[in-house]
C-alpha cells in the first residue's frame, strides 16, 4: 500500500498517497480511492478492483430491490440495510444503513447523489453510494419525484416566481479555499409596478453595492436566468477542488395572506468540468456553479449599467 501515514497507524486511518487509481509496470501496487474501492494492478495490469473486505459468512439475504450505479457495480437493499456488489451479483457485501427505518424506494440522480425514501416518506441522501446518509436538502424531494416518475402534475418549488405578481428571491453565495474567500448577495424583486435589485458583491479591493431600480420586463429576465440556474438538470462535475462553494436561497411568491416563502441551501466546489466525455455529448451541469455564476454575473451586469449610466460616462452624449 502507497501511503503518507505513518506504518503504526491501524490500516482504517492509512492516507493513500494519490486518489485515483494509477498503474506501475513491473511491480505489484495497491491504490485505496476516496470511495474506499482498493484496485490492485501486477505488472502494470490491473487484478482487482472492489471494497475492503472480510471473508463474507455465505448467508442468504432476499433484497427488497437493487439498482445498478455503473459497470458490473450494485446497489441492493434490505430492511434499513444497504448493500453492494462489484460483480454483478456474484458477491455481496454491506455498505450501510439508513438506522432502523426500512427502505422503500432507492433512486440514483445524475449528479451522483443516492437518494433513498424511507417508510413513512421521509427522503435521505448519500454522497458515497450509501455508506453514509444525511436527510435530503433542497429541492431533492422534486428531483427523486421526477426520477421516480412522479411528478406528473407537480411544479418545481422555484416555478412560482415566474407566475406572481409579486416575487422575491434573495440569493447568498460564498467560497471558500485554501487563499481565503469571498461571499456575495443579492435580493431581486419584481412587482406590477417594476423591479429593485439590492446586492453586494465581494471584489478587490472593495466590495461592489448595487441598488437598482428596473422595469418588470427587465426584472423578469433577470429571475428567469436565475431560476433557469437552479432549476437545471444537475449532472455533477465529478471534479475535484480544494474551494468549497455554498448557495443558499430565499424566495417567497404573492403577497399578503397569500405569500409563501421557501429556504434553500446547495454545496459544492467550484471547478472547471471534466473534459472526459463522449463526443457530441452535452457539457456537463452543477447546480452549485451555475447559480454561483448567474448571481455573479447579474451583480456585474449593474455594476455595468451603473458605470455606463453615471455621469460624464458619455461624453457628448444629450438628453
Amino acid at each position: 500500500m502507497l501511503t503518507l501515514t505513518p506504518p503504526e497507524l491501524p490500516v482504517d486511518q492509512w492516507i493513500p498517497s494519490f486518489w485515483e487509481a494509477q498503474a506501475f509496470p513491473h511491480d505489484t501496487v495497491a491504490v485505496l480511492s476516496r470511495s474506499s474501492t482498493l484496485t490492485t494492478y501486477v505488472a502494470g495490469q490491473p487484478v482487482r478492483e472492489g471494497p475492503m473486505l472480510i471473508q463474507g459468512r455465505g448467508e442468504w439475504t432476499r433484497l427488497d430491490g437493487f439498482i445498478p450505479l455503473r459497470d458490473r457495480n450494485w446497489l441492493g437493499w434490505s430492511g434499513d440495510q444497504v448493500v453492494a456488489t462489484h460483480d454483478a451479483g456474484q458477491h455481496w457485501f454491506r455498505k450501510g444503513s439508513t438506522s432502523g427505518r426500512p427502505i422503500h424506494t432507492l433512486v440514483l440522480l445524475e449528479n451522483g447523489i443516492l437518494l433513498a425514501e424511507l417508510d413513512g416518506g421521509r427522503l435521505v441522501r448519500s454522497e458515497d453510494d450509501g455508506r453514509t446518509w444525511a436527510p435530503g436538502e433542497a429541492w431533492e424531494a422534486h428531483d427523486f419525484a421526477v426520477a421516480t416518475g412522479r411528478s406528473r402534475g407537480t411544479e418545481h418549488p422555484l416555478a412560482c416566481l415566474l407566475s406572481t405578481s409579486d416575487a422575491m428571491l434573495r440569493i447568498e453565495w460564498e467560497s471558500r479555499g485554501c487563499f481565503g474567500g469571498s461571499a456575495s448577495a443579492l435580493e431581486l424583486r419584481v412587482r406590477t409596478g417594476g423591479a429593485h435589485l439590492k446586492g453586494t458583491w465581494e471584489s478587490d479591493p472593495d466590495p461592489v453595492l448595487v441598488d437598482q431600480r428596473l422595469d418588470r420586463t427587465a426584472g423578469e429576465q433577470l429571475l428567469r436566468r436565475l431560476v433557469g440556474a437552479a432549476t437545471r438538470a444537475d449532472h455533477g462535475m465529478r471534479c475535484q477542488s480544494t474551494t468549497a462553494a455554498e448557495v443558499r436561497m430565499r424566495w417567497s411568491c404573492g403577497s399578503g395572506l397569500f405569500k409563501a416563502s421557501q429556504h434553500a441551501k446547495l454545496t459544492g466546489s467550484l471547478c472547471s468540468p471534466l473534459r472526459q466525455r463522449a463526443e457530441g455529448a452535452p457539457e456537463p451541469y452543477d447546480r452549485v456553479d451555475g447559480v454561483f455564476d448567474a448571481a455573479q454575473d447579474v451583480l456585474e451586469a449593474a455594476v455595468s449599467r451603473s458605470k455606463a449610466d453615471a455621469p460624464g460616462a458619455h461624453p457628448g452624449a444629450t438628453r
